[in-house]
């Protein structure tokens, strides 16, 4: 750990720190090179079991009087957008599902709302996001501080899922394996497609 921490950041990160250094951006942490290398490397890590990104991230830009100000916003801004991408995979996900189902309208109408409820439900669920990058910059008297934050795929696609089968079991009339399934499936599918 420590050895990577003191490496050297690659050519591409070292061009790109540069630049943002010119547009006046500095960190109050690693070295700019640094955060963007460790933060590409988030964005390609693969998770092995599922062959899929293993973290779903948002990068935004907030503007504070105050250091502090700008953070505590960029960290709202992060979740709300973390949970907005889940919300439109899941729910895209899930009309293509039930689309191929033979489920009653009832039951169709159950699962919408299980899982729109539970991706509703995500922002406020959300732990620590893990902070990769965090720059910033004074314009005009004002911090403008940019971030890129991340959250483990398998831990919030869990999370929605254990409270779209809750809701599920209260709601139809039985939870069968066949729903098991076809959440699964959403689930699945979503972890495939979520992007930034």
């Amino acid at each position: 750990m420590a050895k990577t921490l003191y490496s050297k950041a690659p050519k591409d990160a070292q061009k790109e720190a540069k630049k943002l250094e010119k547009e006046g951006w500095k960190s109050m942490g690693l070295p700019i090179a640094k955060q963007l290398d460790n933060t590409w490397m988030k964005m390609m890590d693969i998770d092995p079991m599922t062959g899929y990104n293993r973290f779903i991230w948002s990068e935004q830009t907030a503007v504070g009087n105050t250091y502090a100000t700008a953070q505590m916003q960029i960290e709202n801004l992060c979740k709300v957008r973390i949970a907005g991408q889940i919300q439109t995979t899941v729910m895209s996900e899930a009309k293509t599902e039930l689309a191929n189902q033979q489920l009653s309208a009832k039951d169709a109408a159950s699962f919408d709302k299980a899982l729109e409820k539970a991706t509703l439900m995500v922002a406020q669920k959300l732990g620590r996001l893990v902070k990769t990058l965090e720059i910033y910059r004074v314009v005009n008297n004002n911090y403008e501080v940019r971030c890129v934050m991340f959250y483990d795929m398998k831990s919030i696609m869990d999370m929605v899922k254990a409270d779209a089968v809750k809701d599920l079991k209260e709601s139809l009339d039985n939870w069968t394996p066949t729903y098991e399934k076809m959440l699964d499936n959403i689930i699945d599918n979503s972890s495939k497609t979520v992007t930034e």
